[in-house]
């Protein structure tokens, strides 16, 4: 349940959202019984109706900046936050031009 709905905020697919409705509805008779799932459902509920923080990182991986940008941001936990690498001049161009993703 947790990766789908990443994968929700990661692609605005509204195909996800009612697979993800789908499964609290169908499997809430059994947190009740297996308690032990509690935590990671809530966990999961927390992340679907929270507004993700999406970064993208492009560029170089290994150049100092980057890595210190890297560093503060993995300094604190935000489980709703999705990062995505742009690594290659492809993908690079691929999301300025079709997300509006400055390169």
């Amino acid at each position: 349940l947790m990766n789908l709905v990443r994968f929700y905020h990661l692609t605005g697919d509204t195909k996800y959202k009612e697979k993800i409705e789908a499964l609290i509805f169908e499997h809430r008779s059994l947190l009740l019984e297996s308690s032990q799932d509690i935590p990671l459902f809530l966990a999961a509920a927390h992340l679907y109706f929270s507004i993700p923080t999406h970064v993208v990182f492009a560029g170089d991986l290994n150049h100092l900046d980057f890595r210190k940008m890297q560093s503060d941001l993995f300094s604190q936990y935000d489980p709703s936050r999705v990062i995505i690498y742009l690594t290659d001049d492809y993908a690079q161009k691929y999301f300025s031009k079709n997300l509006g993703v400055p390169t």
